[in-house]
């Protein structure tokens, strides 16, 4: 007799045709997650340009974190009273957000474990999306779906704040495995292939393979 898999590993499967990155963040790597990377001199920048983004969006707004990881980022949600809808795939990670959003009062926060590409979200329901270490891992065909979800899910002319890698070395894109393979000029074409326009990039920070940006792309 065949064992059923249960849904979540099904899910994950699924996924890890597409992408291994997002799977290795449970139990002790969830834990850890914060402790492991705040020295970076990274995680400071960071947190400046991400806040500086969400600034300039318009009072209470409507927010997709995702993934959410830890809930980085919910004391400045929590201060402009935005109603986010935090989404992760990793239920360690949505249990460490959880703990996070009671911290910082973030009342009007919702949590849904569910993958990238099929949010099963509203179709233009968010004026902003929030995405954070996350795309430069996925495989660029498997990347493309995330981004479609996201465009469809944000309301016209909504902003993407997303962070992303390039690398240093110019990868012919037939050998392209990841999105952080990219050049400048792949990754600015897959954006607005699938219909996004970079209003502002801000240098994140570099090492030895990569240089990081933030974004804030506006939808079509």
């Amino acid at each position: 007799m065949k064992r059923k898999i249960p849904w979540l590993r099904r899910l994950q499967n699924k996924v890890s045709l597409f992408d291994r990155g997002p799977n290795t963040y449970y139990g002790d790597r969830a834990e850890t997650y914060v402790l492991d990377r705040q020295e970076d001199s990274r995680w400071g920048r960071e947190d400046e340009i991400v806040t500086e983004a969400l600034s300039r969006l318009t009072p209470r707004p409507k927010i997709l974190d995702i993934p959410v990881g830890t809930g980085r980022f919910f004391e400045q949600l929590s201060s402009m009273q935005a109603e986010v809808t935090a989404i992760d795939i990793s239920k360690d990670m949505l249990r460490i957000a959880r703990a996070s959003a009671a911290r910082h009062e973030s009342a009007n926060t919702s949590f849904k474990m569910s993958a990238a590409h099929k949010t099963q979200m509203g179709t233009g329901h968010f004026d902003a999306i929030l995405s954070i270490r996350f795309i430069g891992m996925l495989r660029p065909r498997y990347a493309q779906r995330v981004l479609r979800e996201f465009r469809r899910v944000l309301k016209r002319n909504g902003t993407l704040v997303l962070y992303f890698p390039i690398g240093q070395e110019n990868v012919p894109a037939q050998i392209v495995n990841h999105v952080s393979d990219m050049t400048p000029g792949q990754f600015y074409g897959m954006m607005e292939g699938v219909g996004f326009k970079a209003l502002s990039v801000h240098p994140a920070g570099s090492n030895s393979v990569h240089d990081y940006f933030i974004a804030e792309f506006q939808r079509s």
